[in-house]
């Protein structure tokens, strides 16, 4: 049976803003020669992946957006997209006006834009999402596929999604503490990788994922086979079927070893 493995990025595959541990790559290139299929499945958007998926050994599309894009690096184009419907600039508006502290980040597929940026953003967010250029939700005319919130006070994400986030519309998730994902109400990770392995063809594939936040907990439901680094907080650790080392530590190393050998 062939063996597909989708990796999340940021706390999973790597230390955010850090390299790839030569551990962790040397266990990609193993399982990909031995015909395994690997590709990222990421809330970051394809500019922020670009070259890490073209420096790995990725032989598949990638799930890019939480879920909201799949994207092929190789080919350079989108295989599958659903962007946010047009209300999204009142849902921005209101959180702008009523949460004056929050960041919001807005994606779409070509760039990143920030509407506002805070502490939390500034000091843990990818290099690509710190430097957004600011504009207005007017400046954006490109279809956008996820927004971004981030905040100090975690009540704040309690307080947006009771008042402003209609979930008949928008699915809003914990991407970690501080920073909460908006997409559209039907996307997820989980969704995404099922539909990944219908376009490639790999429906009868085992699946195996690692993932470290909320919005990694649908990848489970998706996949045979669920890792989680222990640096992630308890509720997902608590999904894991197997416990992995931290990412600085090469710990994905570890899930793809497995992986590797699971079943065989």
């Amino acid at each position: 049976m062939k063996k597909v493995f989708l990796s999340d990025i940021d706390g999973t595959l790597v230390k955010t803003n850090h390299p790839v541990p030569e551990k962790t790559l040397r266990a990609i290139r193993r399982f990909t020669e031995a015909g395994g299929k690997f590709a990222l499945c990421t809330g970051r958007g394809p500019a922020s992946v670009s070259a890490l998926a073209l420096s790995l050994p990725v032989n598949l599309p990638c799930i890019v957006l939480g879920g909201a894009l799949i994207y092929d690096f190789s080919g350079e184009k989108a295989l599958w997209k659903r962007p946010l419907a047009s209300g999204w600039r009142d849902l921005v508006s209101a959180i702008y006006e009523h949460e004056p502290q929050a960041g919001i980040t807005v994606f779409t597929e070509t760039g990143i834009f920030s509407i506002r940026k805070d502490s939390r953003l500034l000091s843990r967010a990818v290099n690509e999402e710190k430097e957004a250029p600011l504009c207005s939700p007017d400046d954006i005319r490109e279809d956008v596929y996820k927004l971004l919130i981030t905040h100090e006070e975690i009540p704040a994400f309690e307080r947006i999604a009771e008042n402003y986030v209609d979930p008949s519309r928008f699915h809003f998730c914990a991407a970690s503490r501080h920073f909460y994902e908006i997409t559209d109400a039907q996307v997820n990770k989980g969704r995404a990788a099922r539909l990944l392995m219908e376009l490639s063809g790999l429906e009868d594939s085992m699946l195996y994922a690692a993932g470290d936040g909320g919005t990694d907990l649908r990848l489970k439901e998706a996949a045979g086979f669920f890792y989680v680094p222990e640096t992630a907080q308890q509720f997902v650790k608590d999904q894991a079927d197997l416990i992995i080392p931290a990412p600085a530590e090469g710990g994905l190393a570890l899930a793809l070893e497995h992986a590797f050998a699971h079943g065989d």
